[in-house]
């Protein structure tokens, strides 16, 4: 059994917001889940245009977490390009285990 590793670093605990972009149930909502416990305030989103469209309405996000592969017109690294474009403050993790 792995050990749970706690958030550590500069801000408080859930002063953070992560976006978890991935097609399917079982892994986002995995992540999501576990991100939550560790105090993250969390957004999903399944395609890469519903991410631009949340991240468009003006909701906050410090970093995008996404599969590679996604349902849609655009794959993680299109999805990568047009935040880097469009919102430069937000930090890109573009990796999901088992989603790729």
């Amino acid at each position: 059994m792995s050990k749970r590793v706690r958030p550590t670093g500069g801000k408080s605990r859930g002063a953070e917001s992560v976006m978890v972009v991935g097609p399917g149930v079982l892994v986002p909502m995995t992540v999501a889940e576990y991100l939550r416990e560790c105090g993250y305030r969390v957004v999903e989103a399944i395609t890469g245009e519903e991410a631009l469209k949340i991240l468009g309405a003006g909701v906050k996000v410090d970093t995008v977490m996404s599969a590679v592969k996604l349902q849609g017109t655009m794959d993680a690294f299109a999805l990568a390009q047009r935040i880097r474009n469009d919102f430069s403050a937000i930090l890109l993790d573009v990796h999901m285990p088992g989603m790729d």
